[in-house]
């Protein structure tokens, strides 16, 4: 029998799998939440199809395989010392990669790095990019000199068999990046990549929606009264996401006199203090609502449940991060039938180019001119087929399928 192990950041912390199913915590990042469907739904597909000759296991370094939801780098810091290990075993990954340097180097807590991507956040879009490659290139330096070896050994012994990528746009920044160690990059162009969308499951929406539809947050029926229009920005409190800027353009621009502006997410140990800025700025201010979704709920489907109410409840959905993988709020934001602002580093231009300036708004998350593009907006415009489309393109049993035929492939 076939083996696959499957691993998403930490297993036993987000999801784990058990008599085959599985099971997710409380864990609500995009990237976990993707690899849990996915899991869940390969699973289903092998038992739908009477696939014996496979099994899906925990990850477990002894396998023959194992696929990895994310490039972790610490796998190979040490691959050199202990590859014998690896012998006759064998990895893909799924890169969520888009510009990690540049991630690294704005949520760091380092104080002198707090006060230049403050200073970065002021300079335009061509000084953002020129001063991007310089970080990615100091970072690439400092921080791929620990593990740049391993990681071409672990290509030169046939260990990584595969990439898969969410999008187009996160495949080419990735191979592009290597190019700066042409060893690596000579390589990487030699092996199998496949681009494969993340996925929705609106199944599991609408039975959330139903199941906890007995929870009564006061929350939901506070911001619900509200007449004002309802700007929602979902995702962690890390300044990647950019939400310091968009509190201090709502304020300028005076947005609070049409929209009430709802954040919600939750604080993350690497960003503590990003959080607590936040909340200083928001504080003494009625029209916006900083939600930290773990003072509200405990368990994931409550979790689920409060999120999918506020984007039901919500007018726009916006996302201004400065750098943006492929955003699970943007597809929620489109199932919901609702307008997306979202940055333009992000793939979702590849995506949709009929929905441009109809239902998605692109925007420069270093000059966020927010009025200026909410006045393009029409908010009386829907398309009744766009539920149907985006759960048909985003389909996790579909998606589940090229994976498990990617795993057939090379177990």
């Amino acid at each position: 029998m076939k083996q696959v192990g499957i691993y998403c950041r930490t297993l036993n912390e987000n999801f784990f799998i058990q008599d085959d199913k599985v099971f997710v915590k409380k864990e609500l990042a995009g990237d976990v939440l993707q690899a849990y469907w996915i899991t869940k739904n390969i699973i289903q597909n092998m038992k739908d199809n009477n696939l014996e000759n496979l099994k899906i296991l925990p990850y477990d370094p002894n396998l023959a395989l194992n696929h990895f939801f994310g490039f972790y780098i610490h796998l190979f810091y040490n691959f050199k010392e202990y590859g014998y290990l690896y012998r006759g075993k064998s990895i893909g990954i799924t890169a969520n990669y888009t510009n990690f340097f540049f991630s690294k180097f704005i949520t760091s807590n380092s104080l002198l790095n707090i006060f230049l991507a403050k200073l970065f956040l002021k300079f335009n879009q061509n000084f953002i990019a020129f001063f991007s490659n310089f970080i990615n290139r100091y970072y690439f330096k400092k921080e791929f000199s620990k593990f740049i070896d391993g990681f071409l050994l672990a290509l030169k012994n046939d260990y990584i068999k595969y990439f898969v990528f969410n999008s187009n746009r996160e495949k080419d920044f990735f191979i592009n990046l290597f190019k700066l160690d042409k060893r690596v990059y000579e390589i990487l162009n030699k092996l199998d990549k496949y681009v494969i969308y993340n996925c929705l499951d609106f199944e599991e929406i609408n039975n959330i929606l139903l199941r906890n539809s007995f929870l009564n947050y006061r929350l939901l029926s506070d911001i619900a009264g509200i007449s004002k229009l309802k700007l929602l920005f979902v995702g962690r409190f890390d300044r990647i996401k950019n939400i310091l800027n968009l509190i201090k353009v709502y304020k300028k621009e005076r947005l609070y006199r049409d929209f009430i502006l709802v954040i919600l997410g939750y604080p993350v140990d690497y960003d503590l203090n990003y959080y607590k800025i936040l909340k200083d700025l928001t504080k003494d201010n009625k029209n916006i609502f900083l939600i930290n979704i773990n003072d509200f709920a405990n368990f994931y489907y409550e979790k689920r449940y409060l999120t999918l109410k506020l984007m039901g409840l919500s007018d726009i959905v916006i996302l201004p991060s400065l750098e943006e993988t492929f955003s699970l709020t943007a597809l929620e934001a489109l199932y919901f039938n609702k307008k997306l602002i979202i940055t333009q580093n992000s793939p979702y231009y590849e995506l949709y180019p009929d929905l441009i300036n109809i239902f998605v708004f692109p925007i420069d998350p270093f000059n966020l001119k927010l009025r200026e593009i909410l006045e393009k907006i029409n908010l009386n415009f829907s398309l009744q087929n766009l539920k149907d489309k985006i759960a048909s393109i985003f389909n996790c049993k579909e998606i589940a399928k090229h994976y498990l035929e990617i795993f057939q492939k090379y177990s």
